[in-house]
């Protein structure tokens, strides 16, 4: 497009009207219709470089997960997205379904706040990666659809298997608590667990689990609205269950991890870590343009977070697709590349 048409767009118009709900874009299916909070439609392109859609046309449905979970049991809609549990079970034992559930590469778990807890942190992360039962937890909450793991470059190409020596955990309370000797740690003590969503089964049963391994937590639940101000910049939290970045680019990782990369100049370390050996070798590997060199540089600074971890890592979750099976050619993907399906390939089975 020439860049006088692009300067002619104001920033803050971008995501108004027409832009918003009418794009114009390169793919294989063109914009037809939107109306706002029930569907959008989406015409076939003629001109898309990979040739026309098998497909006419594609409408997407707005809704809440149970009217589109009905919709679907209904045949009304071909395939949506569920929650991992009852839902998802349910719909995928129907002959007319298949389920499809897509890894995310967002490496998930508990990380404790390094500037509350500088001399203790490390291995209250450790202790928490053997005190969460998460065979039991994707068993009978996540329809088995988890992906444990405690490694956070699990989804970066070309750093997918972890180096020799680095440290798994398994499941073992008794081990959580050994360690959490080691530092004579207070078991009367009780943790805040910063949340800003409701209790789930699957919170309530970690926090359940966290006090068998030791460690004894409360929620703290805020708006969430008051997340950056809270778990960014004012750090008002001891132990947080959520994300690092899943990102393919390690630079763009680092700033999860790196040493003052504050909300504010930039960063998400919302766990306060810092090590100094970590950013030396990572700066490192990101300066560096020999492939095997740079492999062994974030090797390296892989061992360094094992024996002091900025997360205790317990899995990769996925998005739980439903389809009908009348749909082809849309499923199985997964988040490597592609990250989504060809959909000028997909056709109905009559």
């Amino acid at each position: 497009m020439p860049t006088h048409l692009l300067a002619s767009i104001p920033l803050e118009q971008i995501y108004g009207e027409p832009y918003a709900t009418m794009p114009i874009g390169n793919g294989p299916f063109k914009a037809v219709k939107f109306v706002d909070g029930q569907y959008m439609e989406l015409a076939a392109n003629d001109d898309f470089y990979l040739g026309r859609p098998h497909i006419d046309s594609l409408i997407a449905r707005f809704g809440d997960p149970d009217t589109l979970a009905a919709a679907l049991e209904s045949k009304e809609i071909d395939n949506t997205i569920v929650s991992a549990g009852p839902a998802y079970d349910r719909l995928t034992g129907i002959s007319d379904f298949v389920g499809n559930p897509v890894k995310s590469s967002l490496p998930i778990g508990f990380a404790t706040n390094c500037e509350r807890f500088p001399a203790e942190a490390a291995t209250l992360n450790k202790a928490m990666m053997h005190a969460i039962d998460v065979p039991t937890l994707n068993e009978q909450l996540y329809s088995n659809t988890l992906s444990p793991s405690n490694y956070l470059f699990e989804h970066v190409v070309g750093l997918e298997t972890p180096p020799d020596g680095f440290p798994t955990y398994d499941y073992d309370p008794e081990k959580a608590k050994a360690l959490l000797a080691e530092i004579n740690w207070d078991s009367s003590k009780t943790l805040e667990w910063i949340m800003w969503s409701p209790s789930t089964p699957t919170t309530d049963a970690m926090l359940a689990m966290l006090e068998q391994g030791g460690i004894k937590a409360k929620y703290k639940t805020i708006d969430v609205a008051a997340v950056i101000d809270e778990l960014y910049r004012k750090g008002s939290h001891d132990i947080v269950h959520a994300n690092f970045q899943g990102s393919q680019d390690m630079e763009f990782n680092w700033v999860n991890i790196k040493c003052g990369a504050s909300y504010d100049n930039g960063g998400f370390n919302y766990a306060r870590y810092c090590n100094e050996e970590v950013d030396k070798n990572w700066q490192a590997a990101l300066d560096t343009t020999d492939a095997v060199e740079r492999k062994a540089l974030f090797d390296q600074v892989s061992l360094l977070m094992g024996e002091t971890p900025p997360q205790g890592t317990l899995w990769r979750s996925a998005v739980t697709y439903v389809w009908n099976k009348r749909v082809q050619g849309a499923y199985p993907f997964q988040y490597m590349l592609p990250v989504r399906p060809a959909w000028e390939r997909v056709w109905l089975q009559s």
